[in-house]
């Protein structure tokens, strides 16, 4: 009985030393995939950023592109009202002289 004990244990020994090797090799294999996933995801998450980053630039760019359009009809509305106070008065003028 005891032979017996002994050639099984010398046989999970032997089991043991032939399949660490491999163990350790399947590890080291996961552990570079998840460090390439992890470079895998940086550098997706840092193209987000960049993306992000650019969508706000270009959001900058269009409010003021909007702002000058808004400025420049603040200033033809205040010419145009400039224009018409030029022309009323004129008409006033105008108006008095014939009464006269």
């Amino acid at each position: 009985m005891q032979a017996a004990e002994e050639r099984v244990s010398k046989r999970i020994d032997t089991t043991d030393e032939k399949s660490a090797k491999p163990k350790r090799r399947r590890l080291s294999t996961l552990l570079e995939s998840k460090q390439e996933e992890a470079t895998e995801r940086r550098k997706i998450e840092k193209q987000k950023v960049e993306l992000q980053r650019e969508e706000l630039q270009l959001r900058r760019d269009e409010l003021e592109q909007q702002r000058r359009q808004h400025d420049l009809l603040r200033e033809q509305m205040q010419r145009h009202a400039t224009q018409i106070e030029s022309i009323l008065k004129l008409l006033a003028v105008a108006i008095t002289k014939q009464s006269d």
